[in-house]
């Protein structure tokens, strides 16, 4: 039997003896202590009610775990939201220095073949054709 069933069978009887009698009432009834079965009843509400309380008591402490370890995990995905957004800025930090890099290292090339090309013409220029063919060999072999 649920408890609101146990509550609808008990309040009427409960109401009814809280009020004081009629007078011509109370010439019918013998003794004033309430009827066997109104106290099993009521015993049994008690007993339920203490039931209740203590599942209540443990969810509302399962509830207050939950939600500390709700917070912590909110407060640690801000904290790694932060490192990412952090990470990423250096890496596009670290792209923007290699490109830099790469521009440079590609303008050194250039400036490479440029002199390379004036030593040869320089060279070719020259009236000593030993040495032409020396410092043309050497050019050669490290380019």
């Amino acid at each position: 039997m649920s408890i609101y069933a146990l509550f609808a069978n008990v309040y009427p009887i409960i109401r009814a003896s809280s009020h004081p009698p009629e007078p011509e009432s109370l010439s019918s009834s013998s003794t004033g202590a309430p009827p066997v079965a109104l106290t099993q009843q009521i015993t049994t509400l008690r007993l339920e009610h203490a039931a209740l309380l203590e599942s209540h008591g443990s969810t509302a402490a399962l509830l207050r775990s939950r939600e500390a370890e709700l917070a912590a995990a909110r407060g640690q995905s801000e904290k790694l939201c932060k490192n990412v957004v952090s990470l990423e800025e250096h890496i596009r930090a670290l792209e923007q220095k290699m490109r830099r890099r790469e521009t440079r290292l590609g303008t050194a090339e250039r400036e490479i073949g440029f002199l390379q090309a004036l030593v040869v013409r320089v060279i070719l220029r020259s009236p000593s054709s030993a040495l032409k063919i020396v410092i043309l060999g050497l050019l050669h072999d490290r380019g």
